[in-house]
Formats: structure tokens, C-alpha cells, sequence
């Protein structure tokens, strides 16, 4: 049992850091780019993440 609630925190912990450290480092990238493909791709990304979720639902 001791290891689920740690096994379970640690990758709480590492959702919580890593997921925002991504999300801020591909912003960064996107503002600092003059590419127009990743300009263009962040829209089909959420695109996709939309269509996704609404066909897991």
C-alpha cells in the first residue's frame, strides 16, 4: 500500500511539473518562431485534441 501512495505522488508530481514545463517551453518556441508551420500547427492540435475528446465521450 506504501508503495501505491508513492508510486501515485510521484507521478501526480511529475504531471504537475512536467506537463506545464512542456506546454510552456512550446509557447516560448511558437512566440520566438517565425515558421508559419508551427503557427499553423497549434490549431490542428487542438483541433484534433477537440475531436478526440468528444469520441472518448
Amino acid at each position: 500500500m506504501g508503495r501505491e501512495t508513492v508510486s501515485g505522488m510521484i507521478t501526480s508530481l511529475l504531471t504537475w511539473l512536467l506537463v506545464p514545463s512542456l506546454v510552456i517551453g512550446f509557447i516560448y518556441l511558437l512566440i520566438h518562431s517565425e515558421s508559419i508551420l508551427l503557427w499553423s500547427s497549434l490549431p490542428l492540435l487542438a483541433i484534433i485534441f477537440i475531436i478526440k475528446n468528444h469520441i472518448d465521450n
